[in-house]
């Protein structure tokens, strides 16, 4: 069997091609493929930003009416640029597993550190959703009190990399796409005079949190477009399509629908399947002028209402207050690593300053917050979803040997952790008499209150968020009920009130 498969003629898009022709590869037909590459509407008019070009699919159009009148049998494209509403001749008999969905900043140094001292930073961006989205949220995740200001840029990724260069300016990306790209320069795909991994030397970057800045809906997904009668292709394609992905993807893109769709819109959507359930991250602003903001875990572990504000612990997170904590002298040590992680703000130590070359990562949002404001420089985090969540750094940053700053008690269950402070009980603790609904933030917190509260707390109803906390409770021998993973505190509140106090 011989297959036309097409694409966009970009660096990326060829490769994203060869994926799946790789996929082909493994199954027993293995069909030979014959390439064809071509530019698109939206490829051949990079004077117009994408919001305003209005018509629906400007990336993908051309390549339907190929499919239509029989010039190719395949296009592969990537998912978030298909039109929302499905074609009545052609369908996505293919889905890839999906790349990282979340979006990447790059900063050349030089530019950073001019933007320190005018305390004014120019961002490239041509989406309306990280604009929206981001403007509030940046000055806040960058040390130093700077001033976001957004301009358009169009092309490919090397085009827009090197405007970034010659525009002094920071450049937001899906970081799919740079991924995809530092992959085929080192398998030896691209050989340019002017590599994209030359093109990001000396960079800092920041890898932008799902919860402040879900990406466009289908972001990171690769799609396969056939012939509704081409029934022998489909047949192929649905073997290897990812059904994961698929339905992720088509959760995302019914919640844009619902808004209108389109690359005007100024809405991030995620749906990110886990073993403890569905991370769901809605953000932005419809054409209605409604604001959205979702930041949550469904699963199907049940749950109940309290009787009242009185029965929830904490009620405020400032109440979980079982330790005081006392700093420890910093171990030289900490600057052997090239990359820290950071568990919260308070195990920074004072008056340190990591080495340029050190990655600071912190376990949320919040604590990058506070570490920014203290004039640090983080490069990402886990979003609170737990320390096992893939950071998937290797190709923007390759190999990291990892530290992590805690406290005291940490140190004797992760080897790799320094503690820069520690933690001594309080005489007198919260008060969990007649409380029925807990959410725990650690697990020392946790095992502190099942010492003095073992009856309150088993007959309770309890919830943590994800990660190491969830690892323990999920294993944890004398709990009545099924401890239900939550997106932090407001959701535990959300969930276990009628009414927020």
């Amino acid at each position: 069997m011989r297959l036309k498969l097409a694409s966009r003629k970009s660096d990326l898009a060829r490769w994203q091609a060869v994926q799946v022709a790789h996929a082909f590869e493994q199954i027993s037909e293995k069909p030979s493929i014959e390439f064809i590459f071509k530019s698109s509407f939206g490829d051949q008019n990079l004077d117009i930003p994408l919001a305003g070009m209005g018509a629906r699919g400007v990336f993908t159009e051309d390549f339907y009416k190929d499919l239509t009148e029989g010039r190719c049998d395949l296009v592969v494209h990537s998912w978030k640029d298909l039109p929302i509403d499905d074609r009545t001749d052609t369908l996505i008999a293919m889905t890839m597993p999906r790349a990282d969905v979340r979006d990447v900043m790059l900063i050349p140094e030089e530019v950073w550190q001019r933007a320190l001292e005018t305390k004014t930073l120019a961002v490239l961006t041509s989406s309306p959703r990280r604009a929206y989205n981001l403007a509030p949220a940046l000055p806040q995740l960058l040390p130093g009190n700077v001033q976001i200001e957004f301009r358009n840029v169009r092309g490919n990724v090397p085009t827009r990399l090197g405007k970034m260069r010659t525009e002094n300016a920071a450049l937001i990306l899906a970081k799919a796409g740079l991924d995809r790209l530092l992959e085929a320069e080192a398998s030896g795909f691209i050989a340019n005079d002017e590599s994209v991994k030359q093109l990001i030397q000396n960079c800092r970057f920041q890898i932008l949190p799902v919860s402040l800045n879900p990406p466009a809906p289908a972001q990171g997904a690769l799609a396969v477009e056939i012939s509704r009668l081409n029934e022998n292709v489909n047949a192929i394609c649905e073997r290897l399509t990812d059904p994961v992905t698929f339905d992720c993807v088509q959760k995302e893109r019914e919640i844009l629908k619902r808004y209108g769709g389109g690359c005007h819109q100024k809405i991030g959507v995620a749906r990110l399947p886990r073993d403890y359930g569905m991370v769901c991250s809605t953000r932005g602003l419809t054409d209605e002028n409604q604001v959205l903001r979702e930041w949550r875990i469904e699963n199907a572990t049940p749950w109940a209402k309290a009787d009242g504000p009185e029965r929830i612990f904490p009620l405020q997170p400032k109440d979980n207050s079982w330790f005081e904590r006392k700093s420890l002298p910093l171990d030289p040590a900490v600057r052997n690593f090239s990359a820290l992680m950071i568990a919260r703000a308070e195990a920074w130590p004072e008056n340190f300053e990591a080495p340029s070359a050190q990655l600071v990562w912190t376990a949320g949002v919040q604590t990058w917050i506070k570490l920014a404001a203290r004039g640090v420089f983080v490069s990402g985090c886990q979003d609170g979803l737990g320390e096992s969540e893939d950071k998937k750094l290797d190709r923007i940053a390759g190999p990291q040997t990892w530290c992590k700053l805690t406290h005291d008690q940490a140190t004797s269950v992760d080897e790799t952790a320094i503690a820069t402070y520690a933690l001594s009980p309080k005489n007198n603790g919260p008060d969990l008499t007649g409380k029925t609904h807990f959410f725990w933030m650690s697990r020392t917190s946790f095992e502190s209150a099942w010492a003095k509260y073992p009856r309150e707390i088993a007959a309770g109803h309890n919830a943590c968020g994800p990660g190491s906390t969830w690892e323990f409770l999920r294993t944890f021998v004398g709990l009545k009920n099924p401890v239900k993973v939550l997106m932090g505190h407001e959701q535990f509140l959300s969930e276990s009130l009628n009414s927020l106090p």
